[in-house]
């Protein structure tokens, strides 16, 4: 028995890797978007959580200190610092939010420590804070973060 003879042609061959080559380059520019993508997504949540989170814990800070007269303006650090008082076993004790060398920083320390700026905790990197006094027992704190980003915030003090 004779087996039939199969005529291949050079278009068949040709065909068959065009149409791998479309898909290998249809494939490598979908990894590039989808990374381009991705980078983007990554970066914009960087952004939104330093700004996000530098606001949320000053806000919360000022929240949990709710105190008549708990909290005021003085200078320290790279400019202006809230201080917020509070009082544990009849001793006072002071919590500074401030900027420090592109920080934003905290300190809790005893009401009468003279301690430097330097030696607060840094929380986050920023470019500026500036906190002040606004009307009827209102703070307005601004942060800029290190892309830019500038969000000011107005809170009040339920008990001033």
């Amino acid at each position: 028995m004779m087996r039939p003879v199969e005529n291949k042609h050079i278009v068949d061959t040709l065909f068959v890797l065009t149409l791998f080559a479309v898909f290998a380059i249809c494939s490598m520019l979908l990894i590039a978007f989808g990374a381009n993508i991705y980078r983007r997504t990554v970066d914009n949540y960087e952004e939104h959580f330093n700004i996000s989170t530098s606001a949320s814990y000053i806000t919360e800070k000022v929240r949990q200190s709710d105190n008549s007269g708990a909290m005021d303006i003085i200078d320290f650090g790279d400019g202006n610092a809230l201080r917020i008082l509070s009082t544990y076993n009849d001793t006072d004790y002071y919590t500074y939010i401030y900027m420090d060398n592109g920080y934003l920083k905290e300190l809790y320390a005893k009401a009468d420590s003279k301690l430097s700026p330097k030696a607060g905790k840094k929380l986050l990197p920023i470019i500026s804070f500036t906190v002040n006094d606004a009307e009827n027992g209102m703070y307005r704190y601004s942060i800029t973060d290190i892309y830019g980003s500038t969000m000011v915030v107005n809170i009040s003090s339920k008990c001033d």
